[in-house]
C-alpha cells in the first residue's frame, strides 16, 4: 500500500504543478488523507457547502467497485465547480480525488452579495465566506473539462489508457444525497469529442427535430452539451451572460427547424419565447444546459405531434392563420379565400380533421394566448379579453371557464400561488377551492380509483376534505375523518411530509377499509400533503402465502465498524427527517459538529482519521454525554463528528458539548500516545427561523468552526 500512497501523492503534486488548482484525496471513511496546496483547502471546501460531493462519495463507496472510466463534474451553488474521480484498485474502492472548488468568473465587488445569496449564507457568516470566495481560484469554463482530463490522464499511467468521459452533476435541484441519485447526467463519448463540428452538429440536431425523433436527439444532446462544444464564443467576462446568449441562439435555431417541419408556427414561437424567458432567470451552468436540451426536445415533440395529427395543407393554413390573426375578427369566408376552397367545404374539413367547429378552434387558440397575458401582465380581464379578440368580457370569462374549468381571475390567483406567500386565511378561503378544482380536472380520468381527496396541513393539524358526493369543502383536524381524538400512530401525512416522498397505507373507519395514498405538495412556501382515499371494503385481499403485504421494506442501518456511531449514509438519510420533525412539532433542534486534531510530534505534521482507538474514545465520550433517547451521533466525514440533539435548545446543547470535551480529555490522558498531541474542538448550532433545511444548518456549524479557528488540517497520512 505504500507504493499506492506514493503514486497518489505523485498525482496530487503533479496535478497542482500543472494546473495551479488544489486537490484533495478522500479515503473510504471520507477522511482527507492527502491534499495540496494549503492547509486551508479542506476548511474552504466544507465552508463552501461541498457536502453534496461527500454525500455522493459515501453512496458510491457502498456500491460495487469498478474501474469506471469517468470523471464527475459537480456544478453547484454559485456555479462553484469541482471535478471528482474515484479510484479503484484491485477490485476495491480506495478513495477519490476531488479538485478544489473553483469559480468560473472572478467575483467583482458588486457580484459578491449575489454569490453569497446563491450559497444561502447568513448575515453573521458573510464575512468569512466572502474571504473564502475571494481566494478561490478562477478557472474559465472552457478549462473545466480539460482539467478533468489532466487528472484522469495522470491516473491512466497505471489504471487505464482509455479516454475518459465526463458526467455533469449538480444544478439547483440538488439539495440532498437522495437527490444526487436522480440528478440528470450528461455524458461525453470519445467519438463526440474528436468529431465535433458546429455546423455538422447543427445539421444533426435539425434533422432529428424535423423527423420528430426525440430518442435520437436526446442521445446526441447528451454527447455534445457537457463541455465538448468549442468555447471560443464563450470567453466573455460574464460567462453566464454569454452562455445565456448561446442558449437563446440554440432555441431560435430549434424553433425555426420545427417550423420548417410544419410545427404550428405561432405555438412554436411562443414555446421558444417561454424557454428564452426561463433562460434569463437561470444562474447555474448545469441548469442552462438542461434547459437547452429540454427546449430541443420540446420542439421535436411538437413536430412529432404534428406528424401524428397529419392535418391536410388547407387545415394547417387555417390554424396558422388563426394563430397569427386571433386578435382580429376571423370569418369562414376569409379563411375560404385564404385556402382557395369554398366556405361550406372548408367548414366540413375543419370539423372532420380537428373534431371541433371553426369557432371552437378560434376560441381555443384565443384562450391559450390569454393565459400568457394573465400571467405576464397586470392587465384586467376586460383588457385581456379585448387583446385576444373577444368583444365582451362576459363572453371571454364563460369561454375561459368552459375550456380551463376556472375563471380568468381564479386562474391568475392559482398560478401566482407559487410566487408569493399567502396568509392562512387566504389559503383557506380562496386557494383551497381552486386547488380542489384543479385536482378534480387532473384526476377526472382516475375517478374510479379514489373516493375522497384531502389536503392536509401537518404543521397546523388541519385538513380539507371533498368527495364526489359532497361538493362542499369540509375543514377539520387531520384525524376527524377517522373518528379519533388524536393523531394516528402511523400518520401517513406526517410520513409524507417528513420524508418528502409518497407513502400509502391501509386504514379503517368504522366498518370501512380505506387504501390511502399521500404525497407532499409545495403550495406557496409551505408543504402540504395531498391524500387520495379509496374505499376498498370487500375488495381488498391479502396473499398470506407470499407475504405480499408484509413489511418487506426495512431500513438498513449503517454503523461505523470501530466507533459504533452512524455513518454518513445514515446521516444523509435521517438528519433531514429529524430536522423537519422539529419544525413539525415546533420544538428546538441543535447539532454539535466536532473535530479531532492529531499532531504527530515525531514527523512534525497534522493528520486525521488514522487512529481508530482515538476515534473510538471520542465516540464513547459522545455517547456517554447524550441525555435523551432523541439524541444520536454519527461520523460525518473522517475526523468530523456530528451529534444530533432533537428537542434541545442552544444552552443545553452547549452543556452537552462541554461534557463531551471533558469526557474525551479524561480518556485521552489515559492513552499511551506520547508521540501524538491530541485535541478536539466543537461548534454548536441551533435551528432558527431563517434556516430552512438541514444542509444550511450543517454549513452554519462548519463556518462557525472556521471562524473560531477550530479546524486543523492534515498534511499527509498513510493509507
Amino acid at each position: 500500500m505504500i507504493k499506492l500512497q506514493d503514486k497518489i501523492q505523485q498525482v496530487i503534486d503533479t496535478f497542482y504543478k500543472s494546473t495551479g488548482i488544489g486537490i484533495l484525496f478522500f479515503d473510504k471513511k471520507l477522511t482527507v488523507i492527502m491534499h495540496q496546496n494549503s492547509k486551508r483547502l479542506v476548511n474552504d471546501f466544507i465552508c463552501l457547502g461541498m457536502s453534496r460531493i461527500t454525500s455522493f462519495l459515501a453512496e458510491k463507496y457502498h456500491s460495487e467497485a469498478n474501474d469506471e472510466n469517468i470523471f464527475y463534474t459537480f456544478i453547484l451553488d454559485a456555479n462553484l465547480v469541482s471535478n471528482v474521480i474515484l479510484l479503484c484498485h484491485e477490485g476495491s474502492w480506495v478513495g477519490a480525488f476531488v479538485t478544489q472548488p473553483v469559480l468560473i468568473n472572478k467575483p467583482r465587488k458588486e457580484d459578491m452579495e449575489k454569490l453569497l445569496d446563491n450559497l444561502n449564507i447568513r448575515a453573521e457568516n458573510r464575512k468569512t465566506v466572502s474571504g473564502i470566495l475571494m481566494r478561490t481560484p478562477v478557472v474559465s469554463y472552457d478549462r473545466i473539462m480539460p482539467v478533468g482530463y489532466v487528472l484522469k490522464g495522470l491516473l491512466s499511467t497505471f489504471f487505464t489508457e482509455d479516454t475518459p468521459r465526463q458526467v455533469l452533476k449538480g444544478g439547483s435541484d440538488v439539495s440532498t444525497a437522495k437527490k444526487i441519485d436522480v440528478v440528470k447526467n450528461c455524458s461525453v463519448n470519445r467519438d463526440a469529442l474528436t468529431t465535433y463540428n458546429p455546423y455538422s452538429s447543427y445539421l444533426t440536431i435539425k434533422e432529428n427535430i424535423q423527423r420528430g425523433d426525440t430518442e435520437a436527439l436526446s442521445t446526441f444532446m447528451n454527447e455534445i452539451n457537457a463541455g465538448s462544444i468549442p468555447m471560443d464564443t464563450l470567453h466573455d467576462s460574464n460567462f453566464i451572460r454569454s452562455l445565456k446568449n448561446n442558449c437563446i441562439k440554440v432555441c431560435s435555431m430549434g424553433c425555426y427547424a420545427a417550423v420548417e417541419a410544419n410545427a404550428p408556427y405561432f405555438k412554436t414561437l411562443n414555446l421558444a419565447d417561454e424557454f428564452i424567458r426561463k433562460a434569463e432567470a437561470l444562474e447555474n451552468i448545469n441548469d442552462i444546459y438542461e434547459l437547452m436540451k429540454n427546449a430541443m426536445l420540446s420542439f421535436t415533440r411538437s413536430v412529432a405531434a404534428g406528424k401524428k395529427i397529419s392535418y391536410s395543407k388547407p387545415i394547417r393554413l387555417v390554424i396558422e392563420y388563426i394563430e397569427e390573426h386571433y386578435a382580429e375578427k376571423i370569418t369562414l369566408n376569409v379563411l375560404a379565400e385564404h385556402t382557395n376552397l369554398s366556405a361550406s367545404y372548408l367548414s366540413n374539413m375543419i370539423k372532420k380533421e380537428t373534431g371541433m367547429s371553426l369557432l371552437d378552434n378560434i376560441n381555443k387558440i384565443r384562450i391559450e394566448h390569454s393565459k400568457r397575458l394573465l400571467l405576464e401582465t397586470n392587465l384586467s380581464s376586460n383588457e385581456v379579453a379585448s387583446k385576444v379578440g373577444f368583444s365582451y368580457q362576459n363572453h371571454f370569462a364563460s369561454t375561459f371557464r368552459k375550456i380551463t374549468g376556472l375563471t380568468p381571475s381564479d386562474f391568475r390567483k392559482l398560478t401566482y400561488l407559487g410566487n408569493e406567500q399567502k396568509s392562512d386565511k387566504v389559503i383557506e378561503n380562496e386557494i383551497m377551492p381552486l386547488i380542489f378544482e384543479q385536482l378534480r380536472g387532473k384526476l377526472s380520468v382516475l375517478n374510479s380509483m379514489y373516493d375522497i381527496v384531502r389536503i392536509v396541513d401537518p404543521i397546523r393539524n388541519i385538513s380539507w376534505i371533498i368527495s364526489d358526493d359532497n361538493e362542499e369543502i369540509i375543514k377539520g383536524t387531520c384525524y376527524d375523518f377517522w373518528g379519533k381524538n388524536e393523531h394516528c400512530r402511523n400518520c401517513i401525512s406526517t410520513m409524507a411530509y417528513l420524508h418528502n416522498d409518497t407513502f400509502f397505507k391501509i386504514d379503517r373507519q368504522n366498518e370501512n377499509t380505506f387504501l390511502v395514498l399521500a404525497a407532499p405538495k409545495l403550495i406557496g412556501k409551505n408543504i402540504y400533503v395531498i391524500e387520495l382515499l379509496k374505499n376498498v371494503t370487500g375488495n381488498f385481499y391479502m396473499n398470506d402465502e407470499s407475504g405480499l403485504f408484509t413489511d418487506i421494506h426495512k431500513d438498513i442501518v449503517y454503523k461505523d465498524e470501530f466507533t459504533g456511531l452512524y455513518d454518513r449514509q445514515y446521516i444523509d438519510k435521517n438528519l433531514p427527517v429529524y430536522f423537519r420533525l422539529s419544525k413539525l412539532e415546533n420544538k428546538p433542534f441543535s447539532i454539535i459538529m466536532s473535530i479531532i486534531d492529531i499532531y504527530d510530534r515525531i514527523n512534525n505534521q497534522y493528520y486525521c482519521g488514522g487512529d481508530d482507538e482515538i476515534l473510538s474514545e471520542y465516540a464513547e465520550a459522545i455517547t456517554s454525554s447524550l441525555e435523551s433517547s432523541e439524541h444520536w451521533a454519527g461520523i460525518y466525514a473522517g475526523n468530523i463528528f456530528l451529534t444530533v440533539l432533537s428537542n434541545t435548545d442552544y444552552d443545553c446543547a452547549r452543556r452537552i458539548g462541554k461534557n463531551i470535551e471533558e469526557n474525551f480529555s479524561r480518556a485521552v490522558s489515559k492513552l499511551n500516545k506520547d508521540d501524538l498531541r491530541i485535541s478536539s474542538r466543537y461548534s454548536v448550532k441551533s435551528c432558527t427561523d431563517d434556516i430552512h433545511n438541514a444542509e444550511a444548518l450543517i454549513r452554519c456549524a462548519c463556518i462557525n468552526l472556521s471562524d473560531n479557528r477550530m479546524y486543523s488540517l492534515p498534511a499527509a497520512h498513510k493509507i
